[in-house]
């Protein structure tokens, strides 16, 4: 397979695969057409974990179970190039997303572009409320990218760029390794040391492309003293998709913004 094939078809596993920022690229307007999927090419089976070898699973079954603790969260997420011998915390700058959930359901969403918040979506108490370019290129042209809106989800089509974001924001909370594919689960995973990530001495597991030569996904999962992810990061050759966790913090709060222009449909409907 020629290198830049390669590379590409990394790259596209890699955006499939961000545990966070998925949805928010497939939805975003003037997305990838159809032909700039690449084409898969069979690959061998992946290996599986050996009798008393830990599994991807079990680690997994770890982070499920303590997921039941969890009140609040903070997750900064972002993709970029990096060295294979890159450890610890790396610092987002560009253009990365944060979303914040607290109990019972409320979420908020922000896209920072160059320290600047350039699209916001917020859920709380059952109301959304969004303001960005995103307002102004497929909700409410009319209105002004600081302006926020209040957005009447049940004259939204669901199918639609605006209708998968307001799945995204009232989707139920739950451990984002819940639905992991059966091949995966099964998967050997190594304990790999320990790393920092902010203030956190973390254990890390590592799995997919066990041999780092960037031929695969390699996935490198950061845990706490408490079994729940400290950081989550994906590579492929020299790109990165990076997601750290932030759990239970007094400092994460959801809340209305003061006013909101309500819209009463969309340019899709």
């Amino acid at each position: 397979m020629h290198q830049q094939t390669r590379t590409r078809q990394l790259l596209f596993r890699l955006s499939s695969l961000a545990l966070v920022t998925m949805l928010l690229v497939a939805c975003s307007t003037g997305g990838d057409t159809a032909d700039e999927t690449p084409t898969s090419e069979p690959t061998a089976a992946p290996p599986t974990a050996a009798p008393g070898e830990l599994s991807v699973g079990e680690v997994l079954d770890r982070v499920n179970t303590a997921w039941s603790g969890v009140e609040s969260m903070r997750v900064t997420t972002f993709s970029g190039t990096a060295t294979q011998t890159d450890t610890g915390t790396a610092v987002p700058s560009g253009s990365y997303t944060v979303e914040e959930w607290t109990s019972p359901g409320n979420r908020r969403v922000a896209e920072i572009f160059n320290g600047t918040a350039i699209n916001e979506q917020i859920y709380v108490d059952g109301t959304i409320y969004m303001r960005g370019t995103f307002v102004t290129m497929a909700v409410a042209p009319e209105v002004g990218p600081e302006t926020w809106i209040i957005l009447d989800e049940s004259v939204v089509p669901p199918d639609t760029p605006v209708g998968l974001r307001i799945t995204y924001l009232t989707r139920e909370s739950g451990s984002p390794f819940a639905g992991m594919s059966p091949d995966l689960l099964a998967q050997p995973a190594n304990e790999s040391g320990t790393v920092r990530v902010g203030d956190r001495s973390c254990t890390l597991y590592t799995f997919g492309d066990q041999g780092n030569e960037g031929d695969e996904i390699r996935y490198e999962l950061a845990l706490d003293e408490n079994d729940l992810p400290c950081q989550v990061v994906l590579r492929g050759g020299d790109a990165q998709n990076s997601s750290v966790y932030e759990f239970n913090s007094d400092d994460i709060r959801i809340e209305a913004p003061l006013e909101g222009t309500p819209v009463s449909g969309t340019p899709e409907g």
